[in-house]
């Protein structure tokens, strides 16, 4: 009778596995967006590089050929430098926010984990406590059968045998 509360145990153990579950998922979508964000990174640089090169070399050709002509080079040199600044400076910002707010997910989650874990933790003990109660104390079940007769059962001590009663059955 008092051995019943398999059925708790199942419910917890279906609830960790969510849990981890969620949190294994969790890592998974952090790693794959912080990859994400790195890889395309690296491959704008990598592309204003390309570019950077290029304006430079038809710059060093221009200047072979006309004053004017390399004057105009020079000037694309440095607009391409700028912009190539300003797009690194923007992508680092990204990257910057995307750690931060992914950070604060990852706390975020755990946290919860956490507080599940112990909301969790609380009720098996509270329901081993009131098995372990009801099976070690023999007069419960009699106390409460003689009570249950009557209309209003208001003490603590018989509703907490009621309790007991429910959740050894």
């Amino acid at each position: 009778m008092c051995s019943s509360h398999n059925n708790n145990s199942n419910i917890v153990v279906v609830q960790e596995v969510v849990i981890v579950v969620i949190v294994i998922v969790v890592i998974v979508v952090v790693v794959v967006v912080v990859v994400v964000v790195v890889v395309v990174t690296v491959v704008v640089l990598v592309v204003m590089v390309v570019v950077l090169e290029v304006v430079i070399v038809v710059t060093v050709e221009a200047a072979a050929v006309d004053a004017a002509a390399a004057a105009a080079a020079a000037a694309a040199v440095v607009v391409v430098v700028v912009v190539v600044v300003v797009v690194v400076v923007a992508l680092v910002k990204v990257l910057v926010v995307v750690l931060v707010v992914l950070a604060l997910v990852v706390v975020l989650v755990v946290v919860i984990v956490v507080v599940v874990i112990i909301i969790t933790t609380t009720i098996i003990i509270s329901l081993l406590i009131v098995l372990v109660f009801c099976c070690t104390e023999g007069y419960a079940l009699d106390k409460f059968e003689m009570n249950i007769n009557s209309e209003k059962i208001k003490d603590k001590e018989t509703m907490f045998i009621r309790s007991c009663v429910y959740f050894a059955k």
